[in-house]
């Protein structure tokens, strides 16, 4: 029997830890109930940030949970929202937010949002990780949105490199150059917005892949980003799409199925929201 994987299975990241493949995103909830539901339903990994401003709730749903869960088998992820004005400053809002999130003392890890602040903003969070990593804080640290010049850059101060970048990834917009270089310096990918918040959903080379697996659009989107090798994070507050956000482990695409999706690439994005589509094709490159 083929193994499609399932909801619950890890991968190694630098320095050894064990970090669940398919996560739950969280931003935009602040109630319990979607939280619960993706528990049920077997979802092991959570990730949450500063600016989602729900750190606590997330924290709270997950200790409400009515089911047995140990907490070594969960996979709690944050991000910083912005450098404080020393080290030490970013460094105590990393305190605060596992103090927040309230689950065994420590998050699993925890990432730089955005490199948005200039090479003195990234360099002072993170070397504030690293410090958190140290105190036991954090058992992994990471970025978001890092371009290759950003990555190159960390040499000069980093004690480490990045065990993660998470960075929007689907067939459209599957960052070659970003890709290549994580590949190289042993840096998983954590893909968000795999299924591009429906923008791509008639593209009729997508819907005739979709035809051939019997499966529905997104399904494949997100099939294609888990056998791309990537962290896959969902996000939804609607049980019955949480259910069905999981419904990916019971097929698998072709070598000539992953071959059209891979030859769908035009570096869309859609995110940030914020910005112009055409905007958002440099908008990480183009910052300082």
């Amino acid at each position: 029997m083929t193994d499609h994987g399932d909801v619950a299975s890890r991968l190694t990241l630098r320095g050894g830890v064990q970090a669940p493949r398919y996560v739950f995103g969280t931003g935009g909830i602040f109630e319990p109930g979607p939280i619960h539901h993706a528990l049920k339903e077997g979802y092991l990994a959570f990730d949450t940030a500063q600016q989602y401003n729900n750190e606590r709730e997330v924290g709270d749903a997950i200790r409400s949970y009515p089911g047995q869960i140990d907490r070594k088998d969960l996979f709690i992820i944050s991000k910083v929202a912005s450098p404080g004005s020393t080290v030490e400053e970013t460094l105590q809002g990393i305190r605060d937010s596992v103090e927040k999130i309230g689950l065994g003392g420590y998050v699993d890890l925890f990432l730089i949002h955005n490199p948005n602040f200039g090479p003195e903003g990234r360099k002072n969070e993170w070397l504030a990780l690293e410090q958190a990593k140290k105190e036991g804080l954090v058992r992994a640290i990471g970025v978001s949105n890092y371009v290759v010049r950003h990555l190159e850059a960390m040499k000069e101060y980093a004690s480490e490199m990045p065990a993660v970048n998470q960075i929007e990834l689907s067939p459209f917009n599957q960052d070659p150059e970003v890709a290549a270089y994580c590949a190289k310096e042993g840096i998983q990918l954590q893909a968000f917005a795999s299924v591009v918040r429906g923008a791509k959903s008639e593209d009729p080379v997508l819907l005739a892949v979709a035809k051939e697996v019997g499966k529905n659009w997104n399904k494949v989107l997100l099939r294609w980003a888990w056998q791309r090798g990537f962290m896959v994070t969902c996000k939804s507050a609607t049980p019955s799409r949480i259910t069905d956000n999981i419904q990916i482990f019971d097929f698998s695409l072709s070598k000539e199925q992953m071959a059209k999706l891979n030859g769908l690439e035009c570096c869309y994005r859609c995110t940030p929201r914020t910005v112009s589509e055409e905007e958002r094709k440099v908008y990480y490159v183009n910052m300082p």
